[in-house]
């Protein structure tokens, strides 16, 4: 006989299942240190206009699912392992599935989900200031890819 799955169980599966799936960070928000320890960079001072503008430059704040290769691969030129350690959003499947705009003058980027309606990422530019807020109805647009 099947189990009764409890809301707070079927609550706690959903907010994990997007905050793997679309939050995300700036890159260099986050520094991997030589022992393996991952922790806010304190030098951090934000993107600029130009590396705010390519989604290269957001990655996913959950583990790896790329091997450390298919990362490095991925910045030719500027890749730096202590911040590049994780999925950049640029590498998802397909690949419009984020909205990137700019708000007050470009001096705002906001990044949103459209697999997750409500999970919406903002950055002030030139400044450490970043976070991500999801208000929706807890259901992922599966048909995204046959809408693009």
């Amino acid at each position: 006989m099947p189990k009764e799955l409890k809301e707070e169980d079927r609550l706690a599966a959903t907010v994990e299942s997007i905050t793997e799936d679309a939050a995300i960070i700036p890159r260099g928000a986050w520094f991997k240190c030589p022992n393996g320890d991952v922790i806010e960079n304190s030098s951090f001072g934000g993107l600029c206009e130009v590396d705010a503008a390519n989604l290269k430059s957001y990655l996913h704040a959950r583990p790896p699912k790329q091997k450390w290769n298919v990362n490095l691969s991925s910045r030719s030129s500027d890749y730096n392992y202590a911040l590049d350690f994780l999925d950049s959003t640029d590498m998802d499947v397909p690949q419009e599935c984020w909205n990137l705009q700019f708000l007050l003058g470009g001096r705002l980027a906001v990044v949103h989900s459209l697999y997750w309606h409500g999970m919406t990422f903002f950055h002030k530019l030139n400044s450490p200031h970043h976070g991500f807020l999801y208000v929706g109805h807890g259901k992922k647009n599966l048909d995204l890819p046959f809408m693009i």
